[in-house]
């Protein structure tokens, strides 16, 4: 309860409408306690069948509302809302500046988006680099809808799956690469070779790596392009043994934003 309190603040939920995107069988709010839908970018029994989650459930799946997509999201919503919710889901979205504008789109002035984001340094992107915002702005222009051959490819390649415990210990992120993952890169490479020969088709990766301070360092840029209609309402950087990171934005009129470091 406290981590959604301040992801959304003093939003009353019992009057508010929201979404929650991509919740599978852990939504942060209860259909219950607010008037939400829930969003995904396929229909609920693709998700039970393609989960690749081994400790969930496929029945335990809520049920899907709303499949985010072929249409602007804003476009399937009753009317703008008041909160979003997006827990380990920024990462994945293959336009990440297409996918907060459009979330913008869909909030009412002051609305609230609630992000729970992946500390790199802590999780299985530990080798990986951090995203830039050349990156970003080629996949806005592009309107990527899958993750780039070259994300799949260092999700393949340089993923490490370690405990969070083992992750925060100062030698965990040893000088050069671990032996497993260099034996790894030709199988990664080989298959980069084989799908540049085929039709491309979506191959969920993290597609976008975050510290907490490179995070801030996105949102400055973005801010400076007019693609962060927000200021952060709260930012709450990763805590000792977690492997994530919180940040409330709230939505405000483009080009009207003040700096992002102020807002904090």
């Amino acid at each position: 309860m406290e981590r959604r309190r301040m992801l959304l603040g003093e939003i009353d939920l019992r009057t508010a409408i929201g979404i929650e995107i991509g919740p599978l069988a852990s939504p942060l709010v209860l259909k219950a306690e607010s008037d939400i839908r829930y969003v995904d970018y396929t229909d609920t029994e693709t998700l039970r069948r393609t989960l690749r989650h081994p400790d969930v459930a496929p029945a335990d799946l809520v049920e899907v509302d709303i499949i985010w997509g072929q249409r602007p999201l804003h476009t399937l919503l009753p009317r703008p809302i008041d909160y979003a919710l997006a827990s380990h889901v920024m990462e994945h979205v293959p336009d990440l500046i297409g996918w907060l504008l459009e979330l913008h789109a869909c909030l009412r002035p002051g609305g609230r988006l609630g992000l729970v984001i992946p500390d790199k340094r802590h999780t299985f992107d530990v080798y990986r680099q951090e995203s830039g915002i050349g990156e970003m702005v080629e996949a806005y222009l592009e309107q990527r809808k899958m993750p780039s051959r070259r994300q799949v490819f260092e999700a393949m390649a340089l993923s490490r799956d370690e405990p969070a415990d083992t992750c925060w210990r100062p030698e965990a992120r040893g000088a050069g690469l671990p032996a497993e993952m260099l034996a790894r890169l030709p199988t990664a490479l080989a298959w980069w070779k084989e799908a540049a020969r085929q039709a491309p088709r979506y191959i969920d990766a993290h597609c976008w790596i975050f510290t907490p301070d490179s995070f801030l360092d996105t949102a400055e840029a973005l801010a400076a392009l007019d693609c962060f209609p927000f200021r952060i309402g709260l930012f709450a950087p990763t805590e000792t043994g977690a492997i994530e990171f919180l940040v409330r934005l709230e939505a405000v009129a483009r080009g009207e934003h003040e700096p992002v470091l102020r807002s904090i």
